[in-house]
């Protein structure tokens, strides 16, 4: 056992093939799990493992420089908002899907997630604008999270693809007749009367 300090996470080799080349792993010493580090190179596990400790030892200071490091590949991650998504994307649609996705970004439900920024953006956020707007709004919303990863402006989902929330469509009634005969009644277009009163 390679100690590296009195930490929850400890390193360790394994030779799995017995061929001599030995891969380091990193031990849980809290319930005895093992997870391997991926590399037989001491100077790649070593800093795995310190990273993982100092994830466990002060989870908020870990969020803050990993926040450092976005800013520093991309000056703009502190501010990019979900309306700037919205706009890249509009901006690379044409026609109906662009005058579509437009009507999306009007959406009632969203306004408040329009000027929230991604890095700030947590879980609970895209649920509650889902409950409050239509089945389009999940539609649109997954779309533009989708986008937001491929491009890596999102270091990680903020709900993972299998716990997306499934649309909820409403009820739906059938017409009854007294109320399809005013329907037809009150329709002044020819051609959609018609339609009416073959329905």
């Amino acid at each position: 056992m390679l100690q590296t300090s009195a930490c929850r996470f400890e390193q360790c080799r394994r030779d799995w093939t017995g061929s001599g080349s030995e891969t380091f792993w990193r031990e849980d010493t809290d319930i005895g799990r093992q997870h391997s580090l991926r590399t037989k190179n001491k100077a790649e596990a070593t800093p795995l493992l310190h990273g993982r400790n100092e994830a466990h030892a002060v989870p908020f200071s870990n969020l803050q420089m990993t926040q450092e490091y976005m800013v520093a590949a991309d000056p703009k991650t502190t501010t990019r908002a979900w309306q700037d998504v919205f706009d890249t994307i509009l901006r690379q649609m044409h026609g109906e899907t662009q005058r579509r996705l437009r009507i999306a970004a009007q959406d009632k439900a969203i306004p408040e997630l329009l000027k929230l920024p991604l890095i700030e953006t947590c879980a609970e956020h895209l649920p509650s604008a889902m409950e409050v707007g239509k089945v389009s709004t999940n539609v649109y919303l997954r779309r533009v999270h989708n986008f937001a990863l491929e491009v890596s402006w999102l270091p990680a989902p903020i709900i993972p693809k299998c716990q997306w929330p499934a649309g909820r469509h409403r009820k739906r009634r059938a017409i009854p007749l007294d109320e399809h005969t005013r329907i037809v009644a009150a329709e002044s277009n020819p051609e959609r009367r018609s339609f009416y009163e073959l329905a």
